[in-house]
């Protein structure tokens, strides 16, 4: 009976044409593939976040380092979100350009 229910199991596996072992690499190769995309854009957005603070844009920055951190953000448009992520700025400047004053 076991026999049986190996023998299932593994045809069974076998019906999409790929053997277990070749399934169990391919899953490998993807996780490893993730793992080095999420590298990835760690590294993007390290930079894009060292060049926002270069031209001082801190709260471009900010903004922007919460829609990453907000799963909320997700569901947004780009260009939305690229709004936000100026209105912040400009509103920032404008209160320290009043200060001035």
């Amino acid at each position: 009976m076991e026999q049986l229910k190996e023998n299932a199991a593994l045809s069974g596996s076998r019906s999409s044409g790929v053997a277990p072992w070749q399934e169990k690499m391919n899953r490998e190769a993807a996780n490893e593939s993730s793992v080095l995309q999420m590298a990835a854009v760690e590294k993007l957005e390290e930079t894009i976040m060292d060049l926002l603070r270069e031209y001082r844009m801190n709260a471009f920055a900010q903004q922007l380092h919460e829609q990453l951190v907000n799963p909320a953000w997700v569901s947004q448009p780009f260009l939305r979100r690229l709004l936000v992520c100026l209105e912040a700025e400009r509103a920032v400047r404008k209160e320290r350009g009043a200060e001035k004053i």
